[in-house]
């Protein structure tokens, strides 16, 4: 087999280099079809999607069967709980479920609970205060990190931290603190990482290296198509069979997301946000902050996003948070309709009056994340697909209760990395999170002795 580089491919189609269009791995790219299926074992990527919030959690667990002592055993069917989207979407044994673990910031620290959970939750570290503004690194940027310093993975965007609704509500105090809660993401000098919201921001971001101006400029982004349409005939007279398939898999996504996206703008669901904190536009979208109490399809097509991401090897780390922990107060239009209810305000703190809405929001939750997890099952990469190479973890800071606790933290995880065993249940009795997180840095092959809180220890992944 002869060996053509990236760069050699795009000069045969100047529309898509000329643009800085990304190619995703195809065997011609490698001197063989063994090292092509090898490309997934470079470097790994990682995923994790923070729900804010507390869960119920005897519809968010799956139920144990009486009378059994085991700390490991098959998932039962998610049938009927806050997580069947897994169970809807074909990926119940592709997933474990883990209960019984406490986040590490229950072990220290004092403070809000809301934002000592948030601030544990990929650190797996007790901040010591809730007006703690500096941390210690995630797991994310832990990975970015090792993927970038030690393996020499040059990613286009070292890592995207993205949030849903990230609007900090006028009409209350904001107190010196509010910033901890708008994300999950801490680099390796302990800052807190800004969270994105703008999909126009991260697509020309990862896709294009002219980003500035292709959302303002409608000649640009008439370009971006034209590339595409020109230019394939010209890339795929150098490829073989499957590589076409991929290549037009490839670019059919990125048409479908930019029109996605457009379509998007048009949307309004009566939604009142203001400009998000932090998120000053980068473009002139008053509509679309506007309408983000209804995260849903921005999260959907932000899953098609980041998978095509990690497929054409363009970042190695992601992470989505809903909303702000606690102080955003979103209006959950997705779920309820508008006016909505103030989720945390109302339903949080009210679950026996409002148990069933706490439940419509579990399973909303669930359902966003199962989609990502989807695409990349069926984002092929290399001789697999992206779950062969992907660390994936969904779920909360939190547990179950109205006064909110640190204790039983919802965790699921995924992603073939490691030799994971899924389509498990394991059950623990209060240990702390990092254990979960130590052993997911192993997995996903960053160096080093510990992580977190977690003094070394490590759980069983099978």
């Amino acid at each position: 087999m002869t060996k053509i580089s990236r760069r050699t491919l795009l000069r045969s189609a100047p529309g898509l280099a000329s643009l800085g269009v990304a190619l995703p791995p195809l065997e011609a790219m490698f001197a063989s079809d063994s090292v092509f299926a090898e490309e997934g074992k470079k470097h790994k990527r990682f995923f994790a999607f923070y729900a804010v919030g507390s869960v119920h959690g005897d519809s968010w667990f799956p139920r144990v069967p009486e009378n059994t002592n085991a700390t490991s055993l098959a998932l039962p069917s998610l049938r009927g709980s806050s997580l069947e989207p897994f169970y809807t979407f074909g990926l119940q044994n592709n997933i474990s479920v883990y209960r019984g673990m406490n986040n590490a910031a229950f072990f220290n620290g004092f403070g809000s609970v809301e934002l000592r959970g948030v601030a544990g939750f990929l650190t797996g570290s007790a901040i010591v205060s809730d007006h703690q503004r500096m941390h210690v690194i995630s797991l994310d940027q832990a990975l970015a990190d090792w993927n970038k310093d030690v393996l020499g993975f040059n990613a286009r965007v070292h890592s995207l931290p993205m949030i849903g609704n990230p609007e900090y509500p006028s009409t209350i105090p904001r107190p010196r603190n509010a910033d901890l809660a708008h994300g999950v993401s801490y680099d390796k000098s302990g800052n807190r990482l800004r969270t994105r919201i703008s999909l126009d921001y991260v697509f020309d971001q990862l896709f294009f290296n002219n980003f500035g101006p292709v959302r303002k400029n409608k000649s640009l982004r008439r370009r971006i198509i034209d590339a595409v349409t020109d230019d394939r005939k010209k890339l795929l007279k150098r490829l073989g069979y499957y590589d076409q398939q991929r290549v037009i898999e490839f670019l059919e996504s990125l048409d479908n997301l930019e029109h996605e996206i457009e379509r998007l703008k048009t949307y309004d669901d009566g939604a009142t946000c203001g400009t998000p904190v932090f998120q000053q536009p980068l473009y002139n979208e008053t509509s679309h902050y506007k309408r983000l109490n209804a995260i849903g399809e921005n999260a959907r097509i932000l899953a098609k996003m980041i998978a095509i991401a990690f497929q054409c090897d363009l970042t190695s780390a992601a992470t989505y948070i809903t909303s702000c922990e606690a102080y955003c107060n979103g209006k959950y239009h997705d779920v309820f309709g508008a006016p909505g209810y103030y989720y945390h305000n109302y339903i949080q703190h009210n679950p026996d009056k409002y148990l069933a809405e706490q439940r419509k929001v579990d399973f909303f939750h669930a359902e966003l994340a199962a989609n990502f997890l989807l695409e990349f099952k069926n984002r092929h990469y290399a001789g697999g697909n992206l779950l062969d190479c992907t660390g994936f973890l969904f779920g909360s800071g939190m547990g179950s209760d109205k006064h909110h606790t640190l204790e039983n933290i919802p965790l699921l995880v995924a992603g073939n990395i490691g030799g994971w065993q899924h389509g498990r249940y394991h059950l623990f009795d209060g240990e702390n999170h990092a254990l979960l997180l130590n052993s997911l840095r192993i997995a996903l092959g960053i160096g080093g002795d510990t992580f977190g809180d977690a003094e070394g220890r490590t759980i069983s992944l099978s």
